[in-house]
C-alpha cells in the first residue's frame, strides 16, 4: 500500500511577526491576501500524482492556528509529512517541526527547500525530529524515496541517519525540465489566492556576493520549451487568469528562447494578457529589439535589479554589469512604456553615503514606476556572510536577525567603518521618501485624462496611510491592484 503523504508550506511571516515601521510600498504583495501558491510545492505536488501518489497539501498561510493544521492533518492520518523550509526564519521553522513530530509521533519527517542545501549534514543536530532531508530540486528524488518503500541509500539528493551516522548522496539534477509537468495545483485552494506564477527556468550562473543560490543550479541555466510554456498560458488563460507573474532567477537568459516564446504567444493572439518580471532581468541580457518584442506580446511590468549607482559598488557586488548597461536598460524599458520597477540594496563591501547618493540619483533620473532599497541581508552561503562574518562586522548574532521580524530591511544586519549603522537605517527612510515621490509621479502621469485633477488624485493615492489603509480591507486592496494594471 502507498504511503499517505501531507505537503505543508509553513508560514513564516506569520511566525516571525512584524515590524512596527512599515516600510513604503506599492499595493504589491500585502493585506489578507496571498499573492500566489508556492510553485516549488505545485511542481511537488503536480509530480506526485503523476507518478501515481495522492496526498494532502495544506498551506498555513490559510490556516488561522495551529490547532486548525492538527485537526486536518489527524483528520487525514499521514504516514508522512513534508515541509518546506527557508533559512530566514529557521528557528521558528524547526520549533514548528518539533510540535508536529509530538502531536504526530509514528508519522515521518521530511524537510525540504533552500535551507537544507545550505546546512546538510547539520542538520540533524539542529533539529533530530527529521527523519530524512531532500537537497536541491525535488521531484524526482521524492518519487524515487516513496517507491523505494522509504528506504534513502539508493536515493540521489538526500539527508538522512542510520543510528548516530549521517550519510549524504549528492543530488543530480534533471537536465529537461520540460518532463515535470507544469503545476494544477489540484491539492491547492486555489479560490483563496489571487493568481498563479510561472516558472519558465531554473537556475542561474553568476556569482552575486549576496545571493545564495545553490551551488549545484548554479552550473547551468535550464529552460522549458516555449511550447511547454505555451501550453501552461493558455491553460490558466482559459481558466480566465490574463496577469502572469514570471518567477525566473533569469528569464531572458536565453536570448533565443525569449524571442521563441514571444512568438509562440503573438500566434496565440491572447486578448488583454499581461506579463510581470517581478523577479528581475539583467541588463546585459536585454537590449532595445528584445524588449520591444517583448513588449508588444504582453510584457508590460519589468524590475531591473540595478542594485547600485556606479561601478565602484556593482564591481563589490561581483555584478557583472556596468553603470552604462543598467541604465541604458532602464531608458530602453521606459521608453517602450513597460511600469518599470528598480532594486537597489544598501551596505555593499567598501559603498559609502557618497556612493548610496549616486543610487539615489539613478532611481530619480528616469520615468519608473517605483523603487525599493533594501540593508543587504548576508546569508549563511554567500560570498557576503562570509566577508561579514571574517571581519566581525555583525550587529547581531545572525541566528537573531534571521529568526526576527526585522526582515523588512529597515534595521541593518553589519556596518563598515565607512558606513554606519545610522546611516545605513536613515537610507531606508530617505529611500521610502524618494518612493513615494517615484509612484506619485508615476500616477500623475497614468492619470492625465483627470486633467487638473490629477495632482490631488495622485497626491492622495501615493500617500503612506493610503497604502495601509487598503491592505488592511481585502475588496479595496484587490481593486486597487486592478485598476493599476488597467493603467499598463
Amino acid at each position: 500500500m502507498k504511503p499517505r503523504l501531507t505537503l505543508v508550506y509553513p508560514s513564516y511571516s506569520k511566525m516571525l511577526g512584524t515590524n512596527k515601521y512599515y516600510r513604503y510600498n506599492v499595493y504589491a504583495g500585502l493585506g489578507n491576501i496571498p499573492e500566489r501558491p508556492h510553485i516549488g510545492l505545485g511542481y511537488l505536488s503536480q509530480y506526485l500524482l503523476d507518478k501515481g501518489y495522492d496526498h494532502d497539501f495544506i498551506d498555513m498561510n490559510l490556516l488561522k492556528s495551529y490547532s486548525e493544521f492538527k485537526k486536518r492533518t489527524k483528520r487525514y492520518a499521514p504516514d508522512i509529512i513534508g515541509l518546506t523550509m527557508v533559512t530566514p526564519g529557521y528557528l521558528k521553522g524547526y520549533k514548528l517541526i518539533k510540535r508536529i513530530k509530538k502531536d504526530f509521533p509514528k508519522s515521518k519527517i521530511i524537510v525540504g527547500g533552500p535551507h537544507i542545501t545550505l546546512v546538510l549534514t547539520k542538520l540533524f543536530k539542529d533539529c533530530p525530529e527529521i527523519d530524512v532531508g531532500f537537497v536541491s530540486e525535488a521531484e524526482q528524488n521524492l518519487v524515487d524515496y516513496l517507491n523505494q518503500g522509504c528506504r534513502p541509500e539508493k536515493i540521489n539528493g538526500i539527508l538522512y541517519k542510520k543510528g548516530k551516522k549521517v550519510y549524504f548522496n549528492p543530488p543530480v539534477l534533471e537536465p529537461d525540465i520540460n518532463k515535470f509537468h507544469f503545476p494544477k495545483y489540484e491539492k491547492f485552494d486555489l479560490p483563496h489566492y489571487s493568481g498563479i506564477g510561472l516558472y519558465t527556468s531554473r537556475g542561474c550562473p553568476f556569482r552575486c556576493i549576496f545571493c545564495n543560490v545553490e551551488s549545484y543550479r548554479r552550473k547551468a541555466v535550464r529552460v522549458r520549451s516555449a511550447e511547454s510554456v505555451l501550453a501552461e498560458i493558455d491553460y490558466w488563460y482559459k481558466k480566465g487568469q490574463s496577469l502572469f507573474p514570471i518567477e525566473d532567477d533569469n528569464f531572458t537568459f536565453s536570448r533565443q528562447r525569449t524571442i521563441d516564446l514571444c512568438n509562440a504567444i503573438e500566434k496565440h493572439r491572447y486578448p488583454s494578457i499581461i506579463f510581470a518580471l517581478g523577479q528581475g532581468v539583467r541588463a546585459d541580457k536585454v537590449d532595445k529589439r528584445l524588449l520591444k518584442k517583448m513588449y508588444s506580446v504582453g510584457f508590460k511590468y519589468i524590475t531591473i535589479p540595478a542594485e547600485a549607482g556606479n561601478d565602484k559598488t556593482l564591481r563589490s557586488l561581483r555584478k557583472g554589469e556596468t553603470i552604462k548597461q543598467i541604465e541604458y536598460a532602464i531608458k530602453n524599458a521606459c521608453d517602450l512604456g513597460f511600469e518599470v520597477r528598480v532594486l537597489f540594496v544598501v551596505g555593499a563591501p567598501g559603498e559609502t553615503w557618497k556612493d548610496l547618493e549616486d543610487s539615489f540619483k539613478l532611481a530619480q533620473k528616469y520615468p519608473v514606476m517605483y523603487c525599493r532599497f533594501n540593508n543587504l541581508m548576508p546569508i549563511p552561503g554567500t560570498a557576503l556572510f562570509d566577508w561579514v562574518k571574517q571581519e566581525k562586522l555583525f550587529l547581531r548574532p545572525p541566528e537573531k536577525f534571521l529568526n526576527s521580524h526585522d526582515l523588512d530591511y529597515t534595521e541593518p544586519f553589519y556596518q563598515t567603518p565607512e558606513f554606519s549603522a545610522a546611516e545605513r537605517k536613515r537610507a531606508i527612510i530617505v529611500s521610502d521618501q524618494i518612493n513615494q515621490k517615484l509612484f506619485y509621479r508615476y500616477l500623475a502621469r497614468k492619470l492625465s485624462i483627470l486633467g487638473p485633477f490629477k495632482y490631488p488624485t495622485a497626491f492622495m493615492a501615493s500617500r503612506r496611510f493610503t497604502q495601509l489603509f487598503l491592505i488592511k480591507y481585502p475588496y479595496l486592496y484587490k481593486t486597487a491592484l486592478l485598476l493599476r494594471r488597467k493603467m499598463a
